[in-house]
């Protein structure tokens, strides 16, 4: 029998419920860091502005949060406490890049005001030229094109 742990490739159960320390280390090993887009995080914009009744809108100098070694400027202190309860809740999909350019196995950059807002998530979009017109064509085909293409690395 095989057991799948999501995010991770099939592994066969051991008879004694035991993984051999070889397959574990492999998978663990074969986990890669993926790229985030530091020219979106320069741009200073507060990723929870994306999901308020206002444009999205840079962060302040006093209040930022760190997560996975990234500063993010915030718009405010609950802002930041927010932010810090589940940053991926708020940060754009694909490290920030294009949703459009990573249905196409591609680290594009983005517009920090062209983004979409689809199931809750944060998708970003290149503006010149404009990228979500097209990726809202065929949104679904071009959504779960750029997922597989972010959850199994294609891209470059």
């Amino acid at each position: 029998s095989e057991y799948t742990v999501p995010g991770f490739r099939r592994l066969p159960i051991q008879s004694d419920d035991r993984l051999q320390k070889s397959t574990v280390s492999q998978t663990m090993a074969s986990e890669t860091k993926k790229p985030i887009n530091m020219d979106w995080v320069a741009a200073k914009y507060c990723p929870l502005s994306y999901f308020g009744p206002k444009d999205p809108h840079k962060g302040s100098e006093d209040a930022k949060a760190e997560y996975k070694g990234v500063t993010y400027y915030l718009t405010n202190a609950d802002v930041v406490k927010m932010f810090q309860a589940d940053p991926e809740k708020f940060l754009p999909q694909f490290g920030g890049y294009c949703a459009m350019g990573m249905a196409h196995g591609k680290l594009t950059p983005v517009s920090p005001d062209n983004y979409k807002i689809i199931d809750g998530k944060l998708y970003l979009f290149l503006g010149e030229p404009d990228t979500k017109a097209p990726f809202e064509k065929d949104q679904e085909k071009n959504l779960k094109t750029a997922i597989d293409n972010w959850t199994k690395g294609n891209y470059k």
